[in-house]
Order: C-alpha cells, then sequence, then structure tokens
C-alpha cells in the first residue's frame, strides 16, 4: 500500500519537474495558489 503511493507520488513529482522545466510560469501559478 505504501510503496505504490510512493511510487505514484514520485511519478507526478517527475512529471511535474519537466512541466517546470518546460514552462516555468507553471510553476509560478502553483506557488500562487
Amino acid at each position: 500500500m505504501v510503496f505504490c503511493f510512493l511510487v505514484i507520488y514520485f511519478l507526478i513529482f517527475q512529471t511535474a519537474k519537466k512541466a517546470l522545466a518546460i514552462n516555468p510560469s507553471i510553476g509560478k501559478g502553483l506557488r500562487n495558489r
């Protein structure tokens, strides 16, 4: 259970990092929320 959650969290984190690398404005919008 916990391991599955960590894997999903890691995948989301990696996707977020790629999105930030492509478009920094996305990161600013997320931080403002």
